[in-house]
């Protein structure tokens, strides 16, 4: 065997064991991939429903990450429509997995309810995922009867 040909046979045997290594570093070792907790849809959106009314939606949530985290905070929103608020925290999401996380609706006044959730999860280096909650909100039903008149019979 040459000198080089024997110089090449290790630099290979050492480039293959540097990747080899370093694959294993990123997949064990180092931090978690990039995305961590994700929404499976950005978009939660409920049936036509009535003023007044409270009621549970839920968003789903993937780990994808190699390791178990939490969604940890829930930062909800109120507008003229109602209010939409997170009763789900803390939440624990093994490593690969889908879990469905309870939102709370409370409807007002009639119209289109559009409103805004952030998850915060135990992940330092991800950004609160956003939540957007959409539905039509009907007025409610009351004072719809009219007056009831009593029946007079006459005894003249």
């Amino acid at each position: 065997m040459s000198r080089v040909s024997k110089w090449s046979t290790r630099l290979f045997a050492f480039a293959a064991a540097f990747c080899l290594i370093a694959g294993v570093w990123t997949w064990r070792v180092a931090p978690e991939g990039d995305e961590g907790i994700v929404l499976d849809s950005p978009t939660v959106t409920f049936a036509p429903t009535l003023a007044g009314l409270e009621f549970p939606v839920f968003a789903a949530v993937t780990n994808r990450s190699h390791r178990t985290l939490y969604v940890v905070g829930v930062d909800g929103q109120c507008n003229a429509h109602g209010c939409v608020r997170g009763t789900g925290a803390p939440l624990e999401v093994p490593a690969h997995t889908t879990r469905k996380f309870e939102l709370r609706v409370e409807t007002a006044g009639e119209g289109e309810f559009a409103g805004e959730v952030n998850l915060f999860t135990n992940n330092p280096a991800q950004p609160p995922l956003t939540v957007s909650v959409h539905g039509q909100v009907l007025p409610t039903a009351t004072g719809s009867r009219s007056k009831k008149v009593p029946f007079v019979v006459s005894a003249e």
